[in-house]
């Protein structure tokens, strides 16, 4: 408790990505989902680095997407939600089903910040988080008046599917649900599947265009493939240029056109 009231204390302003309306709020929850298949050969890439990093495929997914959010909003500070399991802050043990809460992650950034020692940092926290989750948020509003919840708008999870269920008789397939309802602005979901690794961008279709967020999944594989070959690098100098149609490179950070 003593933990999550200090985070609680910090005073994040809302995350803030480049929109086409001017007023966020009124966005509803209308949404859409963009997959996008990390390669084969990225992903070996990436459990490598992550080996030498002392680190798990999924901090570094979420380094990556932190610098994503990062780079997009130029906030240096913001909150990103983590799913996890909700059983224990319900006090119960033996419950069944998606009991599930969001467990806000803290995120101070430096542009100047070496990537490596970025993800260091990040590992640090996010197992103080983890070693702190079996929390009721609830309580803790209720008992501390001095906190307030965190305005969570980007999360992000990953999930593993050991393979498609087997059914006397019959061929299965497992394919993605149809999206038309979001909560978040943007929502990263990994979905890892017998050796393949997708990730889901849903969002708001009310804040962002499908070009917008096909870009940025673009733009985020990028990432993901420099950081991993160039982890010395300067955050702020991450490439996340992805070539257009005609080859040619378009300016790294020239949000206003998507």
């Amino acid at each position: 408790v003593d933990f999550w009231v200090k985070e609680f204390s910090q005073k994040f302003k809302p995350l803030a990505l480049p929109s086409h309306i001017s007023n966020p709020k009124a966005a509803g929850y209308q949404g859409n989902v963009i997959r996008v298949e990390i390669a084969p050969d990225l992903l070996e890439q990436l459990n490598a680095f992550a080996k030498t990093q002392a680190s798990t495929l999924f901090n570094i997914l979420l380094a990556g997407y932190n610098v994503l959010l990062y780079r997009l909003s130029q906030q240096n500070e913001f909150v990103v939600g983590v799913p996890s399991s909700g059983q224990f802050q319900m006090g119960k043990s033996c419950l069944m089903g998606q009991c599930i809460t969001m467990t806000p992650l803290y995120n101070s950034i430096d542009g100047q910040t070496l990537f490596k020692d970025y993800l260091g940092t990040l590992r640090n926290n996010f197992n103080q988080v983890l070693q702190h989750q079996n929390v009721s948020f609830d309580r803790i509003f209720e008992k501390e008046k001095q906190v307030s919840s965190p305005q969570i708008l980007a999360a992000i999870n990953i999930n593993n599917i050991k393979g498609n269920p087997d059914f006397e008789g019959l061929e299965s397939n497992l394919v993605p649900t149809p999206v038309g309802y979001v909560k978040y602005h943007l929502f990263l979901s990994f979905m890892q599947v017998q050796g393949s690794l997708f990730a889901d961008f849903f969002y708001k279709t009310q804040l962002f265009e499908q070009a917008t967020i096909e870009h940025w999944a673009q733009s985020y594989l990028s990432l993901l493939q420099d950081l991993i070959q160039t982890p010395e690098k300067p955050i702020n100098q991450l490439n996340m240029v992805t070539p257009t149609q005609d080859g040619q490179a378009p300016v790294d950070d020239d949000w206003d056109n998507w």
